[in-house]
């Protein structure tokens, strides 16, 4: 049997020998022994919890004067790291703790992404600190934005971020109502914690996976997996497919989203759920996508094929080969949207082979098809080929730039990192300078300036990689989030796009497709985190009242545009950024809607696409006023009224509006509820006069 050696016993050979070779041996074990729980988990106490403290200071004393402490090349950054926290988090107050503690900062904050990883994990579960810090922030976000693939697992520390108290608090409650980035990195950090969860369920351990669904968390979970944007509800898809294969009842669930008698809403949350299952039972998993594929679901709903790649990341790295068939049948479809999905996918995968077969039978079919398309849609094919192709980005290309930062900050550390960061949103600046000063409804430009905008909204609002990647540079103990880049990029990339829908004309060629792609940028760019200088602060607020006013006047003149749904969808995002800067309140944004807006389609899209409680509760008791849901069982609407004409009906409809007019508790929304109340009640008593 083979006997561990202790670190303890190491560190007591540092001191006691005074032959150099055996000091540095002895010291190197103990390095060693510290750094071998990396990737363990929680399994005893901290290796040197009830170690003698001045023991371990004169160890650490004798370790930097005579440059052992340094010395650690021979280690994988990230275990070199977290064997220092460890002795630091040992030592008592005094100048050797500092010394030795700037030395694991200097890590943590230059180091690689894995070396942050492994520091993190301990210091999350340690001290229970919630990373103030925007440039911890920022490490953290760009843990769980790795390529596809990618080689550092931080799914402990998303366990912890998770299910800790004080750091869920910080980490993911906010998710349920905030912006975009907060929203996504909640959802984010369910999926690894879910990995995780299950991972220790399978090697008998079921508390994780007990914590993640139940309350506290088991509300914001559900939240999340309704979030209306993909680019959230996704990760909170693939988490409860990771979980389902030790949770009974999560199986039942995604089986039951499944059913044909629902909406595409809950077939596309199911059906990512259920490839996510092929991480860990790919054979039952990849047999049952099989039959989604080939069922009714995919013939009502079109994009069903294209909605099952969200789910393949973490099957990509568990189970490349049943990903990699699941893929091939998904690119039977041979569609543009699924052509679209696939590049992105294999765009964020750092194996260069996989999907090769699915990428060549996709750009045979889209290439043949290009020629017969608008000049729109040839933009979008003209792109996705190139992604398929997966042909190399120019070196000032800002996919290309952003894509090659993340793999330093992996490979390298930080500081390239930030390097290639601040080439990445140089180029950015071009693109959005290019957009800025032509004609959004150039024919012969709009291949180009669609392709751009494509670029710009994947890398600036899609997803917040670029401002993390920024914010590498940050010092430490620097609490500002503001990158004045970044902000000077939003502001006039609104003006673009405000002008643009201004400016668009329901005649042009190409319209709708165009339209579709300016509002989803516009969409992305209402949900991204705002600043808190009062300066930037005024510019948002003068992006957000001018993209309510100008989508106001579209969702009124075009209720049955081709775009409508987007543009309800984009003016909700402007509410719910309104109401989060303290612009108005959700009675107020009630108002006025209800001064310019009769159609009951109207509300009932811009109420399920409002990421705030407060909005989705007012614009939803509007909405049922309007038009009363039915009682299934008494065969009425809610009231009780037979006749939606009938005026001894009014009374009674307008105080159920009241009760749902006072969300949020705020002042006004509080005095127009008694308004709506007491008048009606008044008609009440006319009525009974």
């Amino acid at each position: 049997m083979r006997v561990r050696f202790s670190p303890v016993d190491a560190l007591v050979t540092v001191l006691r020998t005074t032959d150099e070779a055996q000091r540095r041996a002895s010291f190197r074990q103990a390095i060693a022994g510290l750094a071998h729980r990396e990737g363990l988990g929680v399994t005893g106490a901290p290796p040197l919890d009830g170690i003698d403290q001045d023991l371990i200071q004169r160890v650490v004393a004798l370790a930097i004067d005579v440059g052992l402490v340094d010395d650690l090349d021979w280690i994988a950054p990230g275990s070199a790291a977290l064997a220092l926290y460890e002795l630091t988090a040992a030592l008592p107050p005094g100048k050797t703790r500092l010394d030795l503690g700037r030395r694991v900062f200097a890590r943590l904050y230059e180091g690689t992404a894995a070396s942050f990883a492994a520091v993190a994990t301990r210091m999350a579960l340690a001290s229970g600190r919630s990373f103030e810090a925007a440039t911890l922030r920022a490490r953290i976000g760009l843990l769980f934005d790795l390529p596809v693939g990618s080689a550092v697992n931080a799914d402990a520390l998303a366990l912890t971020l998770v299910t800790r108290r004080e750091l869920r608090e910080r980490w993911i409650d906010p998710g349920r109502t905030g912006a975009l980035p907060a929203r996504r990195l909640a959802a984010k950090l369910f999926e690894h914690a879910a990995r995780e969860a299950a991972l220790r369920a399978q090697h008998g351990d079921p508390h994780p996976r007990e914590l993640l669904t139940t309350e506290p968390l088991k509300s914001t979970f559900a939240a999340l997996l309704a979030d209306r944007e993909p680019l959230v509800w996704r990760h909170a898809a693939v988490a409860r497919g990771l979980l389902s294969s030790v949770d009974d009842l999560l199986r039942d669930e995604i089986e039951r989203a499944l059913d044909p008698a629902l909406t595409p809403t809950e077939w596309r949350r199911g059906a990512v759920s259920l490839v996510a299952l092929m991480a860990n039972e790919p054979e039952e998993a990849l047999r049952a996508c099989r039959r989604v594929l080939d069922g009714p679901l995919a013939e009502h709903d079109r994009g069903l094929a294209a909605t099952l790649t969200l789910g393949l990341p973490r099957v990509i790295e568990a189970e490349p080969e049943a990903a990699e068939q699941l893929l091939d049948w998904i690119a039977d479809a041979a569609r543009p949207d699924v052509a679209e999905a696939v590049a992105a996918l294999l765009g964020d995968v750092l194996d260069p082979s996989f999907g090769a077969r699915a990428a060549t039978r996709l750009y045979d079919s889209l290439a043949a098809q290009a020629e017969r398309n608008t000049s729109v849609l040839r933009a979008i094919s003209e792109r996705t080929l190139q992604q398929l192709a997966r042909e190399n980005d120019d070196e000032d290309d800002v996919v290309g730039l952003l894509r090659r930062a993340l793999a330093a900050y992996e490979s390298t550390g930080a500081r390239s990192a930030y390097e290639l960061a601040t080439r990445a949103v140089r180029a950015l600046g071009r693109a959005v300078d290019f957009l800025a000063v032509q004609d959004p409804n150039d024919e012969q430009l709009l291949p180009y300036l669609l392709g751009t905008l494509r670029d710009v909204d994947a890398c600036a609002l899609e997803s917040p990689r670029l401002g993390n990647l920024l914010l590498l540079g940050r010092r430490p103990g620097d609490t500002d989030a503001t990158i004045p880049e970044m902000e000077r990029i939003y502001d006039k990339l609104g003006r673009w796009l405000l002008d643009a829908q201004q400016a668009s004309s329901s005649g042009s060629k190409g319209y709708v497709q165009s339209e579709h792609r300016r509002l989803r940028a516009l969409l992305h760019l209402m949900d991204v985190d705002t600043t808190r200088h009062e300066e930037d602060n005024r510019r948002v607020r003068v992006r957000v009242r001018e993209t309510t006013r100008i989508l106001m006047d579209r969702v009124t003149e075009d209720p049955g545009g081709g775009a409508h749904r987007i543009a309800c969808a984009t003016l909700a995002r402007a509410f719910d950024a309104a109401v989060r800067e303290g612009m108005s309140e959700p009675a107020d944004l009630l108002l006025v809607l209800a001064s310019r807006v009769e159609a009951v389609e109207t509300y009932q899209m811009i109420g399920e696409a409002s990421t705030n409680p407060d909005v989705r509760a007012v614009i939803g008791a509007y909405t049922d006023f309007l038009a009363p849901p039915a009682d299934p069982d008494a065969g009425t609407d809610v009231t009780g009224g037979r006749n939606l004409d009938d005026p001894s009906r009014l009374p009674e409809r307008i105080v159920h509006l009241s009760r749902g007019l006072g969300a949020g508790g705020s002042y006004r929304g509080e005095a127009l509820r008694r308004v709506v109340l007491r008048l009606g009640r008044a008609l009440a008593a006319v009525l009974d006069a």
